[in-house]
């Protein structure tokens, strides 16, 4: 699924901090959801997702600008039952990881990307997501950061899976925030 986004001032020219929405998303089949031609206008972007995969163990993943080299890092922390767990990828990675699904149960994801449009320095995102599988063990709550070793302004965001699709419910919703 591509979307072609246009500016739409949700906030009628809001001040600093302001979020606008510019675009979101519907999937019910497809393995990946596309953001293209991505304003510079803002100083950050969000995305707010809710989502669920057709089958157990599949990675929401985050690329920018259609580079798939290993051009990525990431670092997160997830808690649940069982304990804690931290760890890093990269910086050798071909995409930034976002959160794994379990397949039955929806994932709430919030993304921010600091400063996509600054062609002088390296793209840094913060993700916070979580997922309540009815209590099991796999409850999690993580918060991840992401790298792209890229001074580009970021202008497209494919976020997608390695071979399975998102299920009927989900919803991906692009904002951009003024500063």
């Amino acid at each position: 699924m591509h979307l072609l986004l246009a500016n739409n001032s949700a906030a009628g020219g809001a001040g600093g901090g302001a979020f606008e929405a510019i675009a979101s998303a519907s999937p019910t089949s497809g393995t990946s959801v596309s953001f293209t031609s991505i304003p510079s206008s803002y100083k950050h972007l969000q995305i707010r997702a809710h989502w669920k995969t057709a089958s157990s163990g599949a990675d929401l993943i985050m690329r920018f600008n259609n580079d798939t080299a290993s051009n990525y890092a990431y670092h997160y922390i997830r808690g649940d039952s069982a304990g804690t767990v931290s760890m890093g990828a990269g910086p050798n990675e071909s995409s930034i990881t976002v959160q794994d699904s379990d397949g039955d149960y929806f994932v709430a994801s919030i993304i921010d990307i600091h400063d996509y449009a600054n062609t002088n320095k390296y793209k840094t995102s913060r993700i916070f997501a979580g997922r309540n599988n009815n209590g099991t063990s796999t409850t999690r709550v993580q918060l991840r950061s992401g790298l792209w070793m890229s001074t580009s302004a970021i202008d497209r965001i494919d976020l997608s899976f390695g071979g399975t699709t998102f299920s009927s419910g989900s919803t991906i919703a692009l904002y951009g925030i003024k500063g």
